[in-house]
């Protein structure tokens, strides 16, 4: 199934067309019939001639210019058009208008109908078909055949329908990236079956039975029943006009514009950095009152450009809007005059989550900078790419959200394997985070250089504490997260290692200074000497000059043992010589090796008690063993 959106001035002969074409007549209201102008939109299908087998749907949009935010509603999730001229009337105002949305809205496949041929003769049909070329020349339709129709006689439907059927068949399928999302544009209610809503749906499949949340109202709705073409299927392909029987939530709470998708796969947003670019002869300014017109939905923005200046070029703006949308960058909208009406531009979304809005001279041109390249991004994977280089780094799932991006996508920005960007390194995968290579770069540096620099200026130690890699990184105010990410990459890198006690260069050997090693020998000896009645360790570090470095080195390296709540040290020679005279013993009480020892009750039981921590002795009651 491929959707076609109609377009064109009123009363040019758009729904007398898809009538002809489909045996349905799209206008669906009382008034529309008396007036004979569709006001809202109609929807009518047909299945096209040749060997795809395609059916086409057509979304038939009014063309008066009171009810074009109607017609936006219709064309803002559609891709391809049916562009409608009458060869009696020519070029007409709503005509330049329809095209310009069009194109604002990047539809590059369409087919034009010259209709109602059979009111003019042939000399002028032709004329009215180069004329119509020439306003398509330079658009996304330039290259879109014009087919000379008339609805009353049929002559030229044939080769109209087999017209559609070749651009359908050239035009792109609609993307499946297990993403999807549909733009309410109707909403009602079924005697026995409940709420129903309809639309286009793109970017993913939706079957029975599936979970989905509304935007803005973020309603859980669970699908019971669905419809294609008025047949029930049990599931939907992307780009396919669908309706959808959903339980959870009443008309009034999904009304136009609404959208509905999986919880989790899209932002809530107030606020959007764009790409725009103003209509011939306009301009975009912070002054004036507008509405955004995306999707289905029209909401009231405000505009601000990024360089500080009106828009009369296509450019950056920041677009805030009075009321919360879904929205990711690739989003194609149009921006409407509020008051007096008109097109005054559109582009696309290019930050759904941006920043503090730039201040000053400096920070706009940086920002101006940095937006033009994300719009310069080409396809979903180079605008991830773009997201994550211009923070730096994200949180995979919300940098998929922000840009639109399937997992095939997130495969392509982070391995590399995206034509578009054989020049560009490949994202950083740090677990959950995703990190432009720049930042790596970076910070991955100074985390290595926190260990290097440690070992240099205190070399005695032989493991760095994580504190230090954790106190340079934080430097650079990134989050907690991102510093246990980086950390763990390194180590993974094998640019550090994780030891005991913390982290160190691989094959780092700690030494000691001069000093140092006149105060270890010192100590030793002191230790040694004092046995198992060594005193204070307070007392002999500083009598002996022991800094703090070389006192770790030693536990380190088990050349002293901590006892007594830490507060005492013995040497390893005595823990060796007192284990000895206690193996000796078999089976021993603390008095026993009190006696053995030759000591006190005050100095045996912390002996005990460290030789116990350290595995050396196994106590069964108040009886213990060396093992």
């Amino acid at each position: 199934m491929r959707v076609i959106a109609t377009a064109g001035h009123v009363d040019h002969g758009k729904s007398t067309l898809v009538a002809a074409l489909t045996g349905q007549d799209p206008d669906r209201l009382e008034e529309e019939k008396r007036r004979g102008v569709t006001i809202d939109l109609g929807f009518a299908w047909t299945a096209l001639p040749g060997e795809g087998g395609h059916t086409i749907a057509f979304v038939d949009l009014p063309g008066h210019e009171r009810f074009v935010p109607n017609m936006l509603a219709g064309a803002g999730p559609v891709s391809t058009a049916l562009f409608v001229v009458a060869a009696d009337e020519g070029w007409m105002p709503q005509s330049a208008e329809h095209l310009q949305i069009l194109q604002l809205l990047d539809v590059r496949h369409g087919v034009v109908a010259l209709t109602r041929t059979d009111l003019v003769d042939a000399e002028t049909a032709a004329i009215a078909a180069e004329l119509v070329a020439e306003e398509l020349a330079g658009s996304g339709l330039a290259d879109a055949p014009v087919v000379p129709v008339s609805a009353v006689t049929g002559q030229g439907l044939q080769a109209l329908r087999e017209a559609l059927a070749r651009m359908v068949t050239t035009a792109p399928r609609a993307r499946d990236v297990d993403r999807p999302r549909l733009w309410v544009d109707r909403a009602f209610s079924v005697r026995g079956a409940g709420t129903v809503v309809t639309g286009t749906l793109a970017g993913g499949q939706v079957a029975i039975g599936d979970t989905l949340h509304s935007w803005p109202g973020r309603q859980t709705l669970r699908v019971r029943g669905l419809q294609a073409l008025e047949q029930p299927v049990e599931r939907a392909e992307p780009g396919w006009r669908v309706a959808l029987n959903v339980v959870g939530a009443d008309v009034a709470d999904l009304p136009r514009g609404t959208m509905l998708g999986r919880d989790g796969q899209w932002i809530r947003t107030t606020e959007v950095d764009a790409w725009c670019t103003p209509s011939p002869g306009r301009e975009v300014a912070r002054r004036g009152a507008w509405k955004l017109h995306v999707g289905s939905a029209a909401v009231p923005v405000t505009v601000a450009p990024t360089a500080g200046v009106d828009l009369r070029a296509p450019g950056p703006v920041r677009i805030t809007l009075d009321s919360p949308l879904a929205l990711a960058a690739g989003d194609r909208f149009v921006l409407r005059e509020a008051g007096r009406g008109g097109t005054a531009g559109g582009g696309r979304v290019l930050d759904p989550l941006p920043g503090p809005r730039p201040r000053g001279t400096t920070q706009r041109r940086e920002a101006v900078k940095t937006l033009t390249a994300v719009a310069d991004a080409q396809g979903p994977a180079a605008v991830l790419h773009a997201l994550v280089t211009a923070r730096g780094q994200l949180p995979a799932d919300r940098a998929m959200a922000m840009a639109d991006a399937g997992d095939p996508d997130l495969a392509a920005a982070a391995g590399g394997t995206d034509p578009a960007e054989a020049d560009v390194a490949p994202l950083r995968r740090l677990g959950g985070l995703l990190m432009a290579e720049g930042q790596w770069s970076v910070l991955s540096g100074l985390a290595v250089t926190a260990v290097v620099s440690t070992h240099q200026r205190r070399p005695a130690l032989a493991v760095v504490d994580r504190s230090e890699a954790r106190r340079l990184l934080a430097t650079t105010d990134v989050g907690p997260e991102v510093v246990e990410a980086v950390i763990d990459a390194v180590v993974a890198e094998g640019r550090l290692e994780v030891v005991p006690g913390g982290l160190r260069v691989p094959g780092h050997q700690p030494r000691l200074t001069v000093a140092q090693q006149s105060a270890r020998t010192a100590l030793l000896q002191a230790l040694d000497t004092a046995g198992v009645q060594a005193g204070a360790l307070a007392d002999m570090t500083g009598t002996h000059d022991v800094d703090e470095d070389l006192l770790a080195a030693l536990v380190a390296a088990d050349e002293i043992v901590l006892v007594d709540d830490d507060s005492r040290a013995l040497s390893r020679r005595t823990v060796q010589s007192a284990t000895a005279v206690l193996r000796a013993l078999g089976p021993f009480t603390p008095a026993q090796a009190r006696d053995a020892l030759d000591t006190s009750r005050r100095y045996v039981l912390p002996l005990l008690e460290a030789l116990d921590r350290r595995g050396v002795t196994r106590r069964e009651g108040d009886v213990r063993q060396v093992v």
